[in-house]
């Protein structure tokens, strides 16, 4: 098959769209369905973006879960490591990150 092109288009707020040719998404090797979700990574020594169907451990927060973590098969857990995705322990779940952090209210005066 021959190169595919398509477009970019950037959205101030919201992100963008990756605009890709029909006849790319309707050739049956296509890897994904309308609305799937995907996991997209920046290779920038290569100049390119990899898009990819994502693990379903990807999907989650595991800050949110710590008890959840810890009952992980060894092997998702090594995956998990290895992905680069952030796990922290339970004294660290429910820190503050910055910008997340809440101001105190303001009392009124009496």
């Amino acid at each position: 098959m021959r190169p595919s092109f398509g477009r970019v288009k950037m959205f101030r707020k919201s992100g963008a769209y990756l605009y890709l040719a029909a006849r790319l998404v309707e050739d049956d090797r296509f890897p994904f369905k309308d609305g799937e979700v995907v996991k997209v990574e920046l290779d920038s020594e290569n100049k390119r973006i990899v898009v990819s169907t994502p693990e379903w451990w990807e999907l989650l927060d595991w800050d949110k879960m710590p008890k959840a973590y810890e009952k992980l098969p060894r092997e998702i857990k090594e995956a998990i490591q290895r992905s680069g995705v952030t796990v922290h322990g339970p004294a660290e779940v429910g820190a503050a990150r910055p910008g997340t952090a809440k101001r105190p209210r303001r009392r009124e005066p009496q």
